[in-house]
């Protein structure tokens, strides 16, 4: 009873449910590598780690992949419990493992409270789906000899017994987890720098960071003349809400105050008053040992009477590398279009385009896979006094009026989904299948496989399926000198539980009384108790840029624009 007590998904239970439980969870106990489940056995079991640590592995052409970790209080197998599915993923003992588990029997019997929260967490697998589309594609001939296969696993595999504490029935057949992956062939996959080739998502990390050429700011799309220059960095060993090491090109000095830091700057304005930015780009965590960086990244660029914001959300295996790539091209291609300052809707397009293209030759070049792996983006730019908003995917602007007489929200823009009918069509009449894997949830696979599920119909990268659009959707504004208006633009981390209305009715006030930094911070502590509330442990990185235009004056009269954001070592 003790330890159930401290078992997070068993909270909502009582402590007569809690006690039942007790009485009805069979142990066992598994050696080094031994597998606890393995992907496409049929079962119906739900595992609790009681004791040690345990990773689950998803398999593809070039061998596993480890996509998950878990240790003492953590479970897994509710999606072969709730719905009888095969089993997604193979998880394995590190070390001597002792799990807890309950049958799908049982389960319903005593445990109805907690169907809900499980089927809400179902929804968690389809994004490490993400992290190891790397594994490469199935051939179709592949992928229903797997079908096949899988079909008779349960029946090879299992005795049929149900496991009794001091009496139980083992598996005829116990895997051990194969921890040496085949090399990976340099056209499709990472390559391999070391003699010692990386056997989990946590080493290819750490070998990515090795390579300057993938983590260091590129010459090649360096601004020298703007008076503002912001992006974020890829960094190793950052923790669950660490906030991401910002670069500033300027020459300002900035404050510091409470752990913060406010640059303060003069810039040419067609508004009235001053303009106050606030950034915020912070881990989110896929499990309490998730080994990737921070996939979110961002940029702020300011030369003469033009602003711009822009966030990118990467995914996939090598999010973070995609979206720090883009942070730096799309700027530098935006004020180098021939439709800069004239046809902002072309520059825009031109920059997307010319940004994705140089993704794929600077991946091609450094062996880097984006076959699933990608960002989504959004762009604002404020010309004098017209907004202009470029979207890509699921990475939201919201753009509002924080004016006490005139509070509303004025556009929030919409995620590109392959649900869409208009984008649904365009990506099978490429030749992609788009498939609904339960209501409302379209992704987006190769015919006749089971790869790579995107979620996105457009998006930066996602090479594998043909359709997916790079070209940003495009919208204006025209901003009057006085209007107090102010924008998010957020990554999905803000967006996913909150759409723009909400965020317009918790952000306005709030912004009014006590500016961007505290508004921004409350609507990401918001989000982040979404997650929580609907995924557990599992919360998605989180980055928002607000902009808060004819803001109260600056106390330095010497300074129109400021931008506040936390300090980091």
């Amino acid at each position: 009873m003790e330890f159930l007590n401290g078992v997070d998904v068993l909270q909502v239970l009582n402590d007569g449910e809690r006690a039942a439980l007790a009485e009805v969870l069979e142990e066992e106990s598994f050696e080094d590598d031994e597998a606890i489940v393995e992907q496409g056995e049929r079962d119906d079991k739900m595992f609790i780690v009681r004791k040690g640590n345990a990773v689950a592995c998803i398999k593809g052409d070039h061998g596993e992949v480890e996509v998950m970790q878990y240790s003492k209080g953590d479970y897994f197998g509710e999606i072969a419990l709730l719905s009888g599915e095969p089993r997604k993923a193979s998880v394995y003992a590190v070390g001597a493992c002792t799990c807890l588990h309950i049958s799908r029997q049982t389960f319903m019997r005593i445990l109805g409270p907690l169907q809900d929260l499980l089927e809400r967490n179902m929804g968690k697998y389809e994004k490490y789906q993400d992290a190891i589309a790397n594994a490469g594609a199935q051939t179709k001939e592949d992928f229903q000899h797997e079908n096949e296969r899988n079909a008779s696993v349960g029946d090879e595999q299992f005795d049929g017994s149900t496991c009794i504490p001091g009496n139980r029935q083992r598996r005829m057949v116990n895997r051990k987890r194969d921890k040496q992956l085949t090399a990976l062939d340099t056209t499709k996959g990472h390559r391999l720098t070391s003699e010692a080739e990386p056997c989990t998502l946590a080493e290819k990390v750490a070998l990515d960071l090795q390579n300057p050429k993938l983590v260091n700011q590129s010459d090649v799309f360096k601004i020298p003349s703007g008076h503002m220059m912001a992006i974020g960095f890829v960094a190793a060993k950052e923790t669950f809400s660490q906030h991401k090491k910002l670069h500033f090109q300027c020459n300002i000095e900035p404050l510091l105050h409470e752990g913060d830091l406010t640059y303060l700057w003069e810039a040419p304005t067609k508004l009235e008053k001053s303009t106050e930015i606030s950034i915020l780009c912070e881990k989110g965590q896929k499990s309490r040992s998730d080994p990737t960086p921070n996939q979110d990244n961002l940029f702020i660029l300011h030369i003469g009477a033009v602003s711009m914001y822009g966030v990118c959300d990467g995914h996939g295996p090598f999010g973070h590398l995609v979206s720090f790539r883009l942070v730096q091209s799309l700027p530098f291609f935006i004020t180098k279009s021939k439709n800069v300052h004239k046809t902002w809707e072309e520059a825009l397009k031109d920059a997307f385009l010319s940004a994705q293209n140089d993704l794929v030759q600077f991946c091609s070049s450094e062996s880097v896979n984006i076959e699933a792996s990608g960002a989504a983006a959004s762009v604002l730019i404020l010309e004098e006094q017209t907004v202009h908003v470029a979207t890509l995917g699921d990475a939201k602007i919201m753009l509002g009026s924080w004016n006490r007489r005139d509070s509303r929200m004025i556009f929030c823009s919409q995620d590109h989904k392959p649900g869409i009918p208009e984008e649904r069509a365009r990506l099978e009449a490429a030749g992609s299948e788009v498939r609904e894997v339960d209501p409302g949830n379209f992704r987006i696979y190769l015919p006749g496989s089971n790869f790579p599920g995107l979620t996105m119909s457009r998006a930066f990268g996602d090479t594998a399926c043909n359709g997916v659009l790079r070209e940003p959707q495009y919208h204006r504004f025209l901003m009057q000198p006085t209007d107090q208006w102010y924008a998010v633009i957020a990554s999905d981390g803000i967006w996913e539980f909150i759409d723009g209305e909400e965020a317009y009715s918790m952000t306005a006030k709030k912004l009014r009384l006590k500016g961007t930094r505290e508004t921004s911070n409350f609507l990401t502590e918001v989000s982040r108790k979404r997650w929580q509330h609907c995924c557990g442990d599992y919360c998605d990185d989180i980055t928002a840029i607000m902009v808060q235009w004819n803001a109260p004056d600056i106390k330095d009269a010497a300074a129109n624009h400021s931008i506040i954001t936390k300090r980091t070592e």
